[in-house]
């Protein structure tokens, strides 16, 4: 397999809440298989990497202190976790899925993972809360004149 095909799985898996194109039931087997191989401890492992590796964008930098050391040891753990779920956990369903899918169903599947993943981390009341603190920074007269012009409009044509 080439480190294309895991290099796509692995931008899926970061970008978890993306949506993915119409994917077979076997690829779709794969996905499930993932999400079912992985332990709780697997998928914040796995958001961790992907937290680490998006620190590293100039844009993210000043905001997270990630060293070389820390990013180096999180990446290998995924990479013995990717591994693990691939070659061994999910064999059986990734060989279905690239025979049936190609390997655009590695990153489907790890997109279904990538969701689960993320959702996880997100119902942490910690996270939930420090996404919502956005909202108090919205004027919300402008939500509310959006509200009275959908209102006051007339219905989109089908």
């Amino acid at each position: 397999m080439s480190r294309s095909i895991i290099a796509g799985a692995l931008l899926a898996l970061s970008l978890g809440a993306a949506g993915a194109a119409q994917a077979s039931p076997a690829t779709d087997d794969f996905g499930r298989c993932l999400v079912k191989a992985t332990s709780p401890a697997d998928k914040t492992s796995l958001m961790v990497w992907v937290f680490t590796a998006l620190a590293a964008h100039p844009a993210v930098k000043p905001y997270a202190s990630v060293t070389d050391a820390q990013r180096a040891q999180v990446s290998a753990a995924a990479a013995r976790l990717l591994e693990r779920l691939i070659t061994q956990d999910c064999r059986h369903e990734a060989v279905a899925a690239l025979k049936s899918d190609g390997p655009n169903s590695i990153q489907q599947a790890f997109t279904m993972l990538g969701q689960v993943a993320v959702a996880g981390l997100a119902q942490d009341p910690s996270v939930a809360t420090a996404m919502m603190a956005v909202t108090s920074q919205l004027d919300m007269a402008k939500f509310q004149s959006l509200a009275v012009e959908m209102m006051n409009s007339a219905p989109a044509p089908k």
